[in-house]
């Protein structure tokens, strides 16, 4: 099982089950103290079992538990706002044997591999918590925030079977948008998922959403052609930036493209390293108003929501979506960044990325060590080779205004990477 800035994930039966997750939440309550939680799972078959288990330990630890059944994690987020605290059942992108936990205190995530103390067995001052159906004003806030779409907008929503289909369909319909739902079984990622009934929807509709199991990240799909999810963020930003937001956080393995896009309006940017919780930090250091991850197409408003929202970066493109702003975005973001990954094991991420570090230090003139090996060249090129944070897997991605040299710096660095296993 893997425990960290995302949460933990792992395998179900041979690496989770209810008492990995007993332990994780004892030791959750440990750092939120009794008060009351905010819960929900994605749709995974595994996700009543765990959820069960975390729901036994905080009401063991007097904390009342506020269920909101199969809730996307940017509900649970915004809900923990009110409530002081929230967990999330869920694996995210994930592989569907896969499962987990997020775990949210303040509306903030929480890095689990910090839920490894000892846990306190026993009720708090004799109090077993209370537990309670919930349901959740996410929709209500949402619409509230972005506005309305023009009437007549179409949205085709792909969920992928996942918790983003009942939320991201009624603030859709709030927004004033006509949805049109594709039932697909194109697995939980859509990032570089199988999208084709939703690209071609999307030549019918006006937009096309494909989020994955838990609905942090969303991909657009317009007129017939699947977005990279770095537009996502790009039409985020965008979107923020007529609202007068001027400063901005992404993660290193975000397209150069959206920098350009933010200082065309004289804004700023800062590079965290890749996870949603360092681009939070980020975000609270330097004071900025929006920021997301170029790599997981996700948006981040911390005015709504202190996490990657693909809900709604999703509505927010619904809206963008009758307006030619919003394909002048696409097109600065098409293409972009190659992104792989080399499977390799946790323990061994370290040696790799060292050894590829040293051979690739003297090809670039500016190299930032905070987040494996990141090197950028005086073009706007640049590389990313980083340990993956969810997988045991090493990640390389590439940027290139040459196309060409995008693809021969992600193989050969790929090739490195695998001669170093």
């Amino acid at each position: 099982m893997r425990a960290g800035i995302s949460g933990a994930r792992g395998v179900v039966g041979p690496e989770l089950g209810p008492s990995q997750v007993l332990e994780m939440c004892d030791s959750f309550c440990e750092i939120a103290g009794s008060g009351a939680c905010a819960i929900g799972a994605d749709t995974r078959d595994s996700g009543p079992m765990l959820r069960r288990a975390a729901v036994a330990s905080l009401e063991q630890n007097g904390t009342d538990v506020l269920d909101y059944g199969v809730a996307p994690a940017p509900v649970i987020f915004r809900e923990s706002r009110r409530t002081g605290s929230g967990i999330i059942i869920t694996a995210s992108h994930n592989p569907l044997e896969y499962n987990g936990l997020k775990f949210v205190l303040d509306g903030r995530g929480v890095d689990a591999g910090t839920l490894r103390v000892a846990p306190r067995r026993g009720a708090r001052h004799g109090k077993v918590g209370s537990y309670n159906a919930a349901q959740s004003t996410y929709v209500d806030d949402a619409a509230a925030l972005v506005g309305s779409a023009n009437a007549g907008t179409c949205v085709a929503l792909d969920a992928g079977g996942g918790a983003a289909l009942e939320t991201a369909k009624k603030l859709l319909e709030q927004i004033g948008c006509t949805v049109r739902v594709i039932d697909t079984e194109r697995g939980p990622n859509p990032v570089g998922g199988r999208l084709e009934e939703l690209a071609k929807a999307s030549t019918e509709c006006d937009i096309g959403l494909g989020f994955d199991l838990d609905g942090d990240r969303v991909i657009i799909a317009r007129n017939g052609q699947v977005q990279s999810p770095d537009a996502t963020v790009a039409i985020g930003i965008a979107w923020a930036q007529v609202r007068g937001c001027s400063k901005f956080a992404v993660s290193l393995d975000t397209s150069s493209a959206i920098d350009e896009i933010i200082a065309e309006k004289n804004g700023s940017v800062v590079q965290s390293p890749v996870g949603e919780l360092c681009v939070m930090n980020a975000i609270d250091e330097h004071g900025c108003g929006a920021g997301g991850e170029g790599s997981s197409a996700g948006f981040i408003l911390p005015e709504f929501n202190y996490c990657r929202d693909g809900i709604l970066a999703g509505a927010i493109a619904a809206i963008m979506s009758s307006s030619d702003a919003l394909d002048h975005i696409l097109d600065r973001v098409r293409g972009g960044v190659i992104r792989n990954k080399v499977a390799a094991p946790a323990d061994s991420h370290g040696k790799i990325i060292e050894s590829v570090a040293g051979l690739l230090q003297d090809e670039f003139v500016n190299v930032n060590r905070t987040d494996g090996f990141y090197g950028a060249a005086d073009d706007s090129t640049w590389v990313l080779v980083r340990g993956s944070n969810t997988e045991e897997a090493v990640r390389v991605s590439a940027e290139s205004p040459d196309a060409g040299r995008a693809e021969e710096l992600a193989q050969r660095i790929g090739d490195m990477v695998a001669g170093e296993k």
